[in-house]
């Protein structure tokens, strides 16, 4: 008799236990989806966040190049106007983030041809760190066939300080 409650006792517990397996599958069955919707979305975020992160690095990168020329000062403007008589006024510094400065500057060029203003533009950007055109006029001469007075303003940056 003692043979037939441990065979009926281990049939109960069979049963509790196979039931509590349906009970356990039937859940994971209902919460399937939804934890693959999660896992999806925390996939693509993943994704997003390793884009953002190879961005960060093109533009860190690009940063330590910047600061690894020769020189940090943007070149003399009156050296590359050279012989063409040129009105240089600094319009204004701004101090950016990480030490670096943004110097904004207006180039006024009287009676110059304008293939000359072209190279000097060409030699602005070509100085390193190089000066970049931000406004640019251009008003024809009375006197003088494809010249006149040209009026640019140049922006160039510096790293003054801060953080390497």
């Amino acid at each position: 008799m003692s043979q037939s409650k441990f065979r009926t006792a281990g049939l109960w517990l069979s049963a509790v236990v196979l039931a509590a397996g349906v009970l356990f599958s039937a859940q994971s069955f209902q919460t399937a989806p939804r934890r693959i919707k999660s896992i999806s979305k925390k996939q693509n975020d993943l994704k997003e966040l390793y884009a953002l992160q190879e961005v960060a690095l093109i533009e860190q990168a690009a940063v330590r190049k910047f600061e690894e020329l020769a020189s940090s000062h943007p070149c003399s403007l009156k050296d590359l106007a050279g012989s063409h008589r040129a009105d240089i006024r600094q319009r204004e510094n701004l101090s950016l983030a990480g030490g670096w400065t943004l110097h904004r500057t207006e180039v006024v060029f009287s009676e110059i041809p304008f293939e000359a203003a072209g190279r000097f533009v060409k030699n602005s950007g070509e100085c390193r760190p190089p000066w970049r055109v931000t406004e640019c006029l251009f008003a024809a001469s009375q006197r003088a066939e494809q010249a006149g007075t040209v009026t640019l303003i140049l922006e160039a940056l510096e790293k003054t300080g801060g953080e390497k």
